[in-house]
């Protein structure tokens, strides 16, 4: 009667609770009256001291066992949110992007309640709600316009409750404030490098134009010219944070070098593959591969004195090759003494994660260096 009364009142995701405590409240007293009885009746014990007796011995087995019982049948239920907490600030403090935050997110969510079922959905939603009678529960994500849908609680062993409602939406609470704090230290931090960057070409920037103009040496002045583009480039591209299009760098390196082989009577030979069309660089991919390709350049032009200039991009297993050769005057790269240029080439080259090798090919009469990069997604 009273569990068809708890149904009606509670509704069935309310009731399974309170029915294991009800069966494990009834199964005490029933221990206290079977030792009381058999104290009595075995061992002949008095009524007086049976009672206490009987009290005594059940406190010491029974409540040991209960307590087991609990935690094999309902294991998260007998953790406290203060028990979690600890595991569950150990994943922010490790996120340092909003993709982690939510990736942690998902995953304290999957340990929390060990749902049969996890997806991410497009909806909107405030606050966690239950649907299905505790079948599922739908929490918010920490990006906007998602949510999570968990069914199935303990490998659908067990119906989500109210009680999990409360858990669900002090957690959120948390990683929410988590993920502000961290948004709003990185945009500290992207305000002061910007200012810094804007500082820097403005003094750098104004010093180095003086210099340029001060310069009675073309080759002097074309190096400080060179500098100088380089330091408004650089400038240009940090300030930026999202991806760039690969489409439009390679049509701004086509023309960049273009103009520096025309003046210099060299022929250039650029080659772009086909599948490089819908491809994006990160910020300081563009940064280094820019700097790459105008010391290569460079070099070429300077040292080798070549009548042709071959580069070449295309894409293979999920990386960026880059391939600049020359005709010019060769030396074997073993005799090679690498300087500034060299080592910073191979230096910008290793920050992105990516190859660089040198080759010279004698019967073509050419030397290629050929670097690789790990495209932005690639695995």
């Amino acid at each position: 009667m009273g569990l068809a009364i708890g149904i009606l009142r509670f509704r069935l995701f309310e009731v399974e609770y309170w029915w294991f405590k009800s069966w494990l409240w009834l199964l005490g007293g029933c221990v206290v009256v079977l030792v009381d009885m058999l104290l009595i009746g075995l061992l002949n014990t008095p009524q007086l001291y049976a009672l206490g007796l009987s009290v005594v011995l059940t406190g010491f087995l029974y409540f040991p066992l209960r307590q087991w019982l609990l935690g094999k049948l309902m294991p998260l239920e007998n953790q406290t949110l203060q028990d979690f907490l600890a595991r569950f600030s150990t994943s922010l403090a490790q996120a340092d992007s909003p993709e982690a935050f939510e990736q942690g997110w998902q995953a304290l969510l999957q340990a929390r309640f060990a749902p049969q079922h996890l997806t991410l959905q497009a909806a909107t939603l405030i606050q966690p709600q239950l649907e299905g009678n505790g079948l599922s529960l739908r929490v918010p994500a920490l990006t906007t316009d998602f949510v999570y849908q968990l069914s199935g609680k303990q490998m659908a062993s067990r119906l989500f409750s109210k009680a999990d409602i409360k858990t669900v939406t002090a957690l959120l609470d948390i990683a929410q404030m988590a993920r502000n704090a961290s948004d709003a230290r990185e945009q500290a931090v992207r305000e002061e490098r910007e200012h810094l960057l804007h500082d820097l070409n403005a003094t750098v920037g104004a010093k180095l134009r003086r210099l340029a103009d001060d310069l009675l040496e073309a080759q002097h002045r074309e190096a400080t010219e060179e500098a100088l583009q380089a330091l408004d480039t650089t400038v240009q591209l940090s300030l930026q944070d999202d991806p760039f299009s690969l489409q439009a760098h390679l049509q701004a390196w086509q023309t960049e070098t273009a103009h520096r082989t025309a003046a210099a009577a060299v022929q250039l030979d650029w080659q772009v593959a086909d599948d490089l069309e819908q491809g994006e660089l990160a910020p300081k991919q563009a940064v280094e591969l820019t700097q790459f390709l105008r010391e290569a350049v460079t070099n070429a032009l300077k040292h080798a004195q070549p009548s042709r200039l071959i580069v070449r991009f295309a894409r293979e297993a999920g990386s960026l090759q880059v391939s600049i050769s020359n005709d010019g005057k060769i030396q074997p790269p073993e005799t090679w003494q690498a300087g500034t240029g060299m080592g910073g080439m191979a230096a910008r080259i290793r920050t992105l994660h990516g190859e660089l090798h040198i080759q010279h090919l004698v019967q073509q009469g050419y030397v290629r260096l050929d670097a690789a990069i790990p495209l932005l997604g690639a695995a």
